[in-house]
């Protein structure tokens, strides 16, 4: 009897008992939808619709609502291109970041002014005068640019910063009646595509007499995030503004500021799907898809980055500015040191625009570099950025 026990399959008992106990819980889960079906008749139905179409949903509409996410793609590489004659020559291959051509994205090589927008001129204006009453002067450096550039004449406010403290952060390091070293203007104009700063520079705000050592160029931002431009799309416009920047002032130092990392993730993960195995999975499906407002553009700014340090490293009159890693960091201690980034919530409180530290850190770095340039003479591809301190 003892010889028969051991030689019992003591798998297939457990297979069985198993199989047993899911039955009667599933006879349990019936006798009870069958009880509210019963005493809610109405609700059951309603609650098992819903459900119903969520499952189906999920099994023949996984996507939904979501784009999929095309990698970075460049038909030309910038650094492949000796000089302006090629890059007047060359052709973009596809406008859109999602792919196809159904994007709002504004031709960036092509000026453009803003529409119907009353305020945008009047800044245009200002930027005029201003531009006008500097020409005669000695200038070290001209800022041009979007809203991160028009924070620093303190016109723009948001929820993030003091317009009055941005403000005078630039005044410390660009005004010489002041404590800085260095004079410059800002030109910017908050919102600005590529093809609404070329048009402002082709329409007064590079007056003929304005002639400094440096032009400072930081655009780019808004004409990825929303208009949703390709990389290449993004790539030959700033490029093109230095085309038509450098044939205008052929003696002065142009220098090409990098696009800023932004994170749409709560946690400011700087998130690249071409180097992890994130995807979004079904039954049917292994694909990766995003909602619009989670799209990574992170992969996308790095690209365009590299093109732009590419083509300029081939230059020798422009020089290409990494602020990349002022604003990101990884999380760690005195043992360990994640190898994920993630932007630093002090300095971009929601990821995408600079806080008050924010400000201040990218105006001190930037005018070390202005430093270097004016009283050092080097104008090579600075790489390595050190946060100041405080």
């Amino acid at each position: 009897i003892l010889k028969q026990i051991k030689e019992i399959d003591v798998t297939k008992i457990n297979m069985r008992t198993i199989q047993i106990h899911a039955i009667l819980k599933w006879k349990q889960f019936v006798t009870i939808m069958k009880f509210y079906n019963l005493k809610y008749p109405i609700a059951f139905k309603i609650v098992a619709g819903v459900l119903g179409f969520f499952f189906l949903k999920m099994i023949f509409f996984p996507h939904r609502g979501k784009v999929k996410y095309i990698p970075p793609h460049l038909r030309d590489h910038f650094g492949d291109i000796d000089g302006y004659y090629q890059l007047r020559t060359a052709k973009i291959d596809h406008w859109c970041l999602m792919g196809g051509d159904d994007c709002p994205c504004q031709d960036p090589t092509e000026p453009y002014p803003r529409d119907n927008s009353d305020a945008w001129l009047a800044q245009h204006s200002h930027n005029k005068e201003k531009a006008v009453n500097k020409a005669t002067k000695s200038l070290d450096v001209v800022f041009y640019g979007d809203e991160i550039v028009d924070a620093w004449s303190g016109s723009h406010t948001s929820q993030f910063v003091s317009a009055s403290l941005v403000q005078s952060y630039f005044n410390d390091n660009f005004h010489k009646t002041q404590t800085g070293g260095f004079d410059a203007i800002v030109l910017g104009s908050s919102g600005d595509t590529i093809g609404n700063l070329l048009w402002r520079i082709e329409n007064g705000e590079l007056p003929q007499p304005l002639s400094p050592k440096i032009f400072w160029i930081n655009i780019g931002t808004n004409d990825l995030a929303n208009g949703l431009c390709s990389e290449e799309a993004v790539t030959l416009g700033i490029l093109k503004i230095a085309d038509k920047i450098n044939s205008m002032r052929p003696d002065s130092v142009i220098v090409i500021q990098s696009l800023l990392p932004r994170s749409s993730f709560p946690t400011g993960k700087i998130y690249d799907p071409n180097s992890t195995m994130s995807t979004h999975q079904t039954m049917f499906h292994q694909r990766q898809y995003y909602r619009r407002d989670r799209y990574p553009l992170w992969p996308s700014i790095k690209a365009i980055n590299t093109e732009l340090e590419a083509f300029c490293s081939n230059q020798p009159h422009l020089v290409y500015y990494d602020a990349d890693q002022l604003f990101m960091g990884s999380m760690g201690n005195g043992y360990y040191q994640s190898n994920e980034k993630q932007i630093l919530k002090e300095l971009m409180p929601d990821f995408a625009h600079l806080s008050n530290e924010g400000y201040r850190i990218m105006t001190e770095a930037i005018a070390g570099e202005v430093e270097n340039i004016i009283t050092e003479g080097d104008e090579d591809n600075y790489k390595e950025k050190k946060r100041p301190s405080k």
